[in-house]
């Protein structure tokens, strides 16, 4: 959300939930970090670049989800008088190429809004799909697919080695605090020895 807008999350998640069909299981309450949503893999170069250039993901529907939901983001930035900030450049332009920058920087927005109220990850059947914004306003969703079952069992996988990784460094913590203690109260016993000393 733009720094100078008095627009809030609540208020376009209100707005987009009651426009769209099931939107609370495609509009998150509250706005969260999203675009940072665990899979078992980044996009592939192939992927990413048929989103860079608009082309097709081969999952119309999850498209038309995405597109509608964006759209929806924009009217209701729009009706809540959401007015892009130009950059200098693009106010100097002519009055057409600005009505062209405002409709693009509002789709920039809309895309980052997504990114923080969207839900990626969607099941249709047995298939589990992560949805990604493109990088480009004018690309198409990144969608990657994988079956319910082995998406589990990446997850499952996935949390073992978290639960892991995390006893490790609660064991490093617990050394590192104990040797912060000691060295704490080598210090103390240090400087009364000095005061000690110099009376």
């Amino acid at each position: 959300m733009p720094k100078s807008s008095s627009i809030t999350y609540i208020e376009i998640i209100n707005r987009v939930r009651e426009k769209l069909d099931c939107g609370p299981n495609r509009i998150a309450d509250q706005p969260g970090p999203f675009p940072w949503c665990w899979w078992p893999s980044a996009p592939g170069f192939a992927n990413q670049l048929n989103s860079d250039y608009g082309m097709e993901s081969g999952v119309p529907e999850l498209e038309k989800e995405f597109h509608a939901e964006v759209e929806v983001i924009r009217e209701a930035l729009d009706q809540l008088g959401h007015e892009p900030t130009l950059t200098g450049w693009q106010e100097l332009s002519g009055a057409p190429t600005r009505r062209l920058m405002r409709s693009l920087d509002q789709a920039v927005t809309a895309l980052t809004i997504w990114d923080a109220i969207g839900v990626p990850i969607r099941r249709k059947g047995d298939i589990v799909f992560l949805i990604r914004a493109p990088r480009d306003v004018l690309g198409s969703p990144c969608i990657s697919a994988m079956s319910v079952d082995s998406y589990l069992g990446a997850v499952t996988e996935k949390t073992a080695t978290d639960r892991v990784e995390i006893e490790a460094l609660k064991k490093r913590l617990d050394l590192w605090r104990t040797g912060a203690i000691v060295l704490g109260i080598a210090i103390a016993l240090l400087i009364m020895c000095i005061v000690k000393a110099s009376f």
